[in-house]
């Protein structure tokens, strides 16, 4: 009777398991999310850091499109690999971006312009959809930091000036 309950502890263990790894996604984070595109727009006092930024799975590629917004109306169109996308996917999972869905705050005292809006559409048609005015959801921070570090590499390779725009 010990070992049965002992197999069906491994059994029920291993279920729980194999059930998180195949949605992928996880409340308790660290488990890659299965990202189909990925939307995240922020804007700031700080023209600099006001940007567009997408990634989006499709028949032939990970497409981004990035765009400055306010400042010189750069814009970067690509075709990239999926390993692009693949980063994205482990940053959501480590920092548990799917509890963020819903999320939709505002500081009711003043503001300095900071907002953000994320929209994720996974592989199995669920979506993850917060946004923020000088309210964050936890480890905000950290996905913002590297988003932008991705939205920064990523212009600098592929980014083009509009027609019109000032170049620096």
């Amino acid at each position: 009777m010990k070992y049965t309950r002992i197999i069906l502890a491994a059994i029920l263990g291993l279920a729980l398991l194999t059930g998180c790894a195949a949605n992928n996604v996880t409340d308790a984070g660290g488990v890659p999310m299965d990202i189909k595109s990925f939307s995240f727009h922020h804007t700031a006092s700080n023209a600099e850091e006001c940007f567009r930024f997408e990634l989006s799975m499709e028949e032939d590629g990970v497409r981004l499109y990035a765009e400055e917004l306010f400042i010189s109306g750069r814009v970067a169109e690509a075709t990239l690999e999926a390993a692009q996308l693949d980063r994205l996917c482990e940053l959501a999972g480590e920092l548990g971006v799917a509890k963020w869905d819903g999320f939709d705050k505002a500081s009711k005292r003043g503001s300095d312009g900071s907002t953000f809006t994320l929209n994720i559409t996974l592989t199995d048609g669920s979506t993850v959809y917060a946004h923020g005015s000088n309210r964050f959801p936890d480890n905000y921070s950290e996905l913002y930091s590297a988003v932008q570090e991705m939205y920064k590499k990523l212009m600098e390779q592929y980014g083009i000036y509009n027609e019109g725009a000032d170049a620096p």
